[in-house]
């Protein structure tokens, strides 16, 4: 009787392991999606989305 509480317990913590796991892997997984999806914006975008903010904080430091 004590064995097959403490084998449910074992399975368990297995389950757990395996479910923090997949949690993991699917974090990991929007991550590398995440960076994939922001190299894919080219130099010249990303330069011209930086000039935009700066125009606007020059314009509004002029107020």
């Amino acid at each position: 009787m004590v064995t097959s509480v403490k084998e449910k317990e074992r399975a368990r913590e297995r389950e757990t392991k395996t479910e923090r796991g997949r949690e993991s892997d699917f974090r990991d997984l929007q991550i590398i999606s995440f960076h994939t999806e922001a190299l894919q914006i080219s130099r010249p975008q990303l330069l011209n989305t930086h000039l935009d903010s700066l125009h606007t904080t020059n314009q509004f430091l002029r107020l």
